[in-house]
């Protein structure tokens, strides 16, 4: 599902880029310097785009009932509107959105873990491409443990080993993104050692 949705992304951005660049939409004879082609469509391209959204969420039978992912792609997806109605008006503005989005989608918040955690981050970003950004998650504000990206699962990857903490005991998980302007954002989980 995320390749599609990322795929629909890609696309709309795409089409939309070059729609602006020809002129397409552009009535014969209407001067060049009024609203531009893209930015008559923005609204519909929002309308299209939250309709795909709904039905990609809708019919993933895993993660259909998750609020976060909705929300997560859904700022993604303004975000990306938003710069592109900027840059057709010759102008840009970061958006409201801080980038890099993060979340951590495994272990979920107040899990019971053992042995070797799989430890699982959804991170993007409005400039860098996918799989690119920086990702470190600290265990406790201590143990740093670097995370890698797996184009099979779309998930950067990392593995703690539980053992070396003492049974029964609450950790946090925290995983810091940063992009390659600098840029940083967060996501904590506190997981329970099992006894």
């Amino acid at each position: 599902m995320r390749r599609i949705l990322f795929g629909l992304l890609a696309g709309i951005v795409i089409g939309a880029t070059l729609m602006n660049m020809s002129g397409v939409g552009q009535a014969a004879g209407e001067n060049p310097d009024s609203e531009s082609a893209l930015t008559a469509w923005v609204p519909d391209l929002k309308e299209i785009m939250t309709g795909a959204l709904r039905d990609l969420f809708s019919s993933a039978s895993v993660e259909a009932n998750d609020p976060e992912i909705a929300e997560f792609y859904g700022r993604l997806t303004n975000n990306m509107l938003t710069t592109i109605e900027a840059e057709s008006n010759d102008s840009f503005s970061r958006a409201e959105v801080d980038f890099p989005l993060v979340r951590i989608t495994f272990p979920a918040n107040q899990a019971v873990v053992s042995d070797l955690v799989s430890i699982h981050v959804d991170a993007v970003d409005d400039k860098d491409p996918i799989g690119t950004l920086t990702v470190r998650i600290a265990i406790d504000g201590t143990t740093t443990i670097e995370a890698a990206y797996s184009p099979e699962s779309g998930f950067y990857e990392a593995s703690w080993d539980s053992n070396t903490v003492t049974p029964g005991t609450m950790h946090v998980l925290t995983c810091v993104v940063t992009d390659s302007l600098g840029n940083s954002q967060s996501a904590s989980a506190v997981v329970l050692v099992r006894q």
